[in-house]
């Protein structure tokens, strides 16, 4: 670029912030800044890149490392990334910990203790259904609160 151009470039730029139709702290206006909740969407739900975050919101990759620095968020380790899949658990950016509905935090407890086969309660195990039963009622992630009852007895046992 030569020096004429600059310089008539420069005289644009310089009329623009006068006229303020150019924002002085924001030199891209246009740039659409995303919330916590669409830099999680892309990057932990679509398993989308820096890179190709990047290139979805025109910005460069240190642009979107500032906004999930700025929103708390901490990015996949590259071996999360190669694996596809996003992280299980407490790491996982839909976790909701204790304020999980009724029927996910079954599914939770089954997943880690199994499916239950027989009944703590009355020692059966023909019965033909076996269920999760939450001790104190309290329904939170603790694996140590929960017992194996057969539908008759998990019944009785909430009743109480």
């Amino acid at each position: 670029m030569n020096k004429t151009t600059r310089e008539k470039i420069s005289d644009g730029l310089k009329r623009a912030y006068q006229l303020g139709e150019r924002d002085i702290f924001n030199p891209n206006p246009k740039m659409v800044v995303p919330s916590k909740k669409d830099l999680m969407a892309l990057h932990f739900g679509k398993q989308m890149s820096g890179r190709q975050m990047a290139e979805y919101y025109s910005v460069t990759q240190t642009q979107i490392r500032r906004w999930m620095d700025e929103r708390g968020m901490i990015p996949r380790s590259r071996k999360e990334a190669k694996s596809g899949r996003p992280p299980i658990g407490e790491k996982n950016w839909n976790w909701k910990g204790d304020d999980v509905s009724y029927q996910a935090l079954h599914t939770w407890v089954r997943k880690y203790k199994g499916t239950p086969k027989k009944c703590e309660h009355c020692g059966r195990v023909d019965k033909k259904k076996y269920e999760w039963a939450n001790i104190d009622h309290s329904y939170k992630r603790n694996l140590d609160d929960w017992i194996r009852l057969c539908t008759s007895c998990h019944r009785k046992f909430d009743k109480k």
